[in-house]
């Protein structure tokens, strides 16, 4: 099977898989305990929150907080900071439109509590240009990088919006980690989400990043861990697998990027050369250096997804949180597309273990794919 699903979840890193094999036997242990395996369980989880902070930029380790992926960060982000009542006067929350699910699902649950929800609209390519924020904003939540299209959002800039007017920013950073430089510090944002199974750690596992300066209450109260930020027993086999494949990219950043995008390029390139129909959705200036976002105006995505998986290439329709609902991808009817292009989309996502080999076989496999359902679909036309 040729994978070129990145971006739903990277394969398992090998470093990851070995450092958690201890923690999955002989030194399973409660991170919480006073004994000795107890003791090491802490201090693996705290290595690991050393390796992680700094992939994020996060300066100190301390600001990093355990959770159990990237939605339950987001989630805690925006609830953690409007569920708090000490600022009654700033009761407004500004998102895109163009938001992971786990934003705006709780954008609309804010809404119902009480929330002025304003939305950022974006423009045919996803691009986003203003960000209307007022005295009343509390909390602006802008991602970094689109799941779907791949888009980039210049965050340094927002957050200097944000902040003139005394307002706070989250991003949802999952996408970004690993793929592009990621320094939360530079970006000047107060509250960042990562998952650990979209670098290759295991699923289950994510982070929040929390600016010292800036409070937020815990979205899981309990037993106090996390310093009572976020309760409840730490999956340190988890963590620990996340903290060593942080550690075994880091410093490989650009690098990475760079083979990404050469087989990303090959791959997109040898498409559209073959096939004049298919188009690139997104700013294609802008945007993650693993990700094309094509469309097929007249085939169904998912048709398309079913006959690269028969021939072994396994692809998206888009976002993998999603695209098995039925329902149209929220970013590209944010997008406002016309519904064929909308229904025709499908993602490729490389990874840095794909070879150049794979992208022409994936390439030459999706044009006689495509060719064969065009033509099908112009035969159904004809009767």
């Amino acid at each position: 099977m040729i994978y070129l699903d990145y971006n739903a979840s990277a394969p398992l890193h090998e470093a990851a898989y070995e450092a958690m094999q201890p923690f999955l036997g002989e030194r399973s242990a409660n991170a919480s305990s006073l004994h000795r395996l107890g003791r090491e369980a802490r201090d693996a989880v705290e290595q690991a929150r050393e390796y992680v902070g700094a992939l994020m930029g996060a300066g100190s380790p301390e600001n990093v907080f355990f959770t159990s992926g990237g939605t339950e960060s987001d989630v805690w982000a925006l609830r953690g900071v409007f569920e708090q009542k000490s600022n009654t006067e700033r009761n407004s929350l500004l998102v895109s439109t163009v938001e992971h699910p786990a934003v705006l699902d709780t954008a609309a649950y804010l809404s119902k509590h009480g929330v002025d929800v304003q939305y950022i609209e974006v423009d045919s390519t996803g691009c986003l240009y203003r960000l209307p924020v007022t005295k009343k904003t509390r909390l602006v939540s802008v991602m970094a990088a689109n799941n779907e299209t791949g888009n980039l959002y210049n965050l340094k800039s927002m957050a200097l919006w944000a902040q003139r007017e005394g307002a706070l920013i989250h991003t949802d950073a999952v996408q970004a980690l690993g793929k592009i430089p990621v320094n939360v510090n530079q970006w000047g944002v107060d509250f960042c989400s990562v998952s650990a199974h979209k670098i290759g750690g295991p699923q289950g596992v994510g982070a929040l990043y929390v600016h010292p300066d800036t409070s937020i209450g815990p979205l899981i109260t309990g037993g106090g861990q996390e310093r009572g930020h976020r309760s409840g027993t730490l999956n340190v086999a988890g963590i620990v697998g996340f903290g060593a494949v942080a550690k075994a990219i880091a410093g490989k950043i650009d690098e990475r990027s760079r083979r990404m995008a050469a087989l990303r390029d090959r791959l997109e390139s040898q498409i559209l050369t073959a096939l004049k129909t298919v188009h690139v959705l997104g700013d294609l200036e802008h945007r993650l250096p693993n990700t094309t976002l094509l469309t097929v105006p007249g085939i169904k995505g998912e048709a398309i997804v079913l006959e690269m998986d028969a021939v072994g290439v396994a692809i998206s329709t888009g976002a993998a949180c999603s695209s098995g609902s039925g329902e149209p991808s929220s970013v590209l009817t944010a997008m406002r597309l016309a519904n064929p292009k909308i229904q025709g989309a499908i993602r490729f996502s490389v990874g840095v273990e794909n070879t150049e080999e794979e992208m022409d076989q994936a390439a030459n496999a999706f044009i006689q794919c495509v060719e064969r359902l065009l033509t099908v679909a112009g035969q159904i036309e004809n009767v």
